[in-house]
Parts: structure tokens; sequence; C-alpha cells
């Protein structure tokens, strides 16, 4: 919004979360530019699967709070046939299988190298030799949630305590 808001030259009201990234689309270049943060709430049917995202030219960071290994991700997307044959794909394909589970439940926290995993296939948030890496975003999630009065931010402190103690 504060981006649409300066190119129509409309002065974005105090408190408004984020700020303009005009100058990006028209030079290719932002001072402190070199992150973003994401938040997902429901789908447009209105069903709640919270999830925020860190995102770095390098790696994704998401904490999706719904997951609790039970509840099913539901979009309107998985009504389709695209889904509908990966799910009978999935009998066969021990990947695709891999994949339709964690479409439908996800896990509490993932992290993908964008570089070397593009599609974001591989979740490296249990990986040891990725362990600093995802403290780090974390970290740095949990100041933006402090920042910004975050709803989830209870939810990822309780996650990550309860990771931590496995």
């Amino acid at each position: 919004m504060p981006t649409i808001l300066k190119a129509t030259g409309v002065t974005a009201p105090a408190g408004m979360d984020g700020r303009s990234f005009l100058s990006l689309l028209a030079t290719g270049s932002q001072a402190r530019r070199d992150h973003v943060f994401t938040c997902y709430n429901q789908t447009s049917g209105r069903n709640a699967y919270p999830m925020r995202c860190l995102q770095t030219k390098r790696f994704g960071y998401i904490f999706n709070a719904w997951s609790d290994g039970k509840t099913n991700y539901r979009s309107e997307a998985m009504n389709g046939l695209a889904f509908a044959a990966m799910q009978k794909a999935s009998a066969s394909d021990p990947a695709v299988a891999a994949r339709v589970e964690m479409l439908l439940h996800r896990v509490p926290e993932e992290l993908y190298d964008c570089e070397k995993d593009p599609n974001a296939l591989n979740n490296l948030a249990a990986n040891p030799e990725f362990r600093e890496q995802l403290q780090q975003m974390r970290g740095e999630m949990r100041a933006w949630m402090e920042q910004n009065e975050d709803p989830l931010l209870a939810d990822l402190r309780a996650k990550v305590s309860s990771a931590a103690k496995k």
C-alpha cells in the first residue's frame, strides 16, 4: 500500500505498516531493502492458517503458527486438478507423497536456501549445518513481531521453546 500511495502522490497515514519500494522499481535498488516480511492469516474462504515469512535474497524462513501435525491445510487451489493429480501420484512416488504431506500439514518452522533450492523442496530447519542461519532469522522474525505487536509472537516463543527441548 505505501508504494501505491507514493506512486499516486498520496501521503501515507501515520502508523501505516511497511514502506514504499517505488525507488526500487524505478532504479533497481533501495537502501535498507535486503529483506521482506510477509503475513498470511487466512485463505480467501476464510480458513485461518496464520503464517509469517522472512525472505532475504538467499534464505526464506517461514513460521507456521497453525501447524500442529494434525490440522490439514486447505486452500481453494487444492480443489483443482493439479492437487488431485499430486495426491494420486503420491500412492506410487515417495517424493510426491512427502510433498503432499508437507502441503497438508506443514511444520512449525521452515528454512529454505533459495539459491540452491529455488522450488523450496528441502526444508533445512532441522539441519544442524543451518542452525545459526535458523537462529538468526528466527531472531529477526521475533524482533519484527515485537516491534509490530504481532498477535502470533506468543505462538512463536512457545513453538521455539518446545522445539529447543526436543
